[in-house]
């Protein structure tokens, strides 16, 4: 009960009273999840606070989008702060944070050379791509297999797919693929 009292110069006083009812804030527990995420992927956050309806944010979008699952979404590099917010029935607010690293993917070009080899034979692949270290790969090396230096060799006829896979250092990828056909 809050009471307002007023006393004049004369000594006669006055009250009125209020009955004001504190409602308590919801229970917040701290947001569970990875903390960075690459550009163009996903990362799930959860929160398992009570006593409210729950909604998630995020500070710019700009940089990452956050769906009403908790689902973050890089969308450009920098950071971001995700916030889940949860409001009682009588408007009582709570507020938990995540600040999250979204990393930008290795800079990609186009694969250089030839796409055509014979059994037994070789071709140079070649990939400037920056941003990360680089990796050569054939998807069926019974056709064709590819050493660290992008040089394919025939190895029977058919079509292979030689892929060259960028990585950064916080894990991003970024993949380009050369369609290889080895003659008889």
């Amino acid at each position: 009960v809050i009471t307002y009292t007023v006393t004049t110069g004369s000594g006669c006083v006055s009250q009125d009273t209020a009955r004001v009812t504190v409602n308590a804030l919801p229970q917040m527990v701290k947001t569970a999840g990875s903390r960075g995420v690459c550009v163009g992927s996903t990362i799930t956050l959860s929160n398992a606070s009570t006593g409210g309806t729950g909604v998630w944010s995020s500070s710019a979008n700009g940089i990452a989008t956050v769906d009403n699952n908790g689902v973050v979404r890089g969308v450009g590099a920098g950071n971001v702060v995700i916030t889940y917010t949860v409001t009682t029935g009588s408007d009582c607010v709570s507020q938990d944070t995540a600040r999250i690293n979204v990393s930008a993917l290795p800079q990609m070009v186009k694969t250089a050379g030839p796409r055509e080899v014979c059994a037994g034979s070789t071709i140079t692949l070649s990939n400037a791509s920056t941003g990360g270290t680089g990796v050569w790969s054939s998807n069926n090396p019974g056709v064709a297999t590819v050493d660290n230096n992008g040089v394919v060799r025939g190895a029977g006829a058919g079509n292979a797919v030689v892929s060259y896979t960028v990585t950064t250092g916080s894990g991003c990828i970024s993949q380009d693929t050369a369609r290889i056909t080895v003659n008889a």
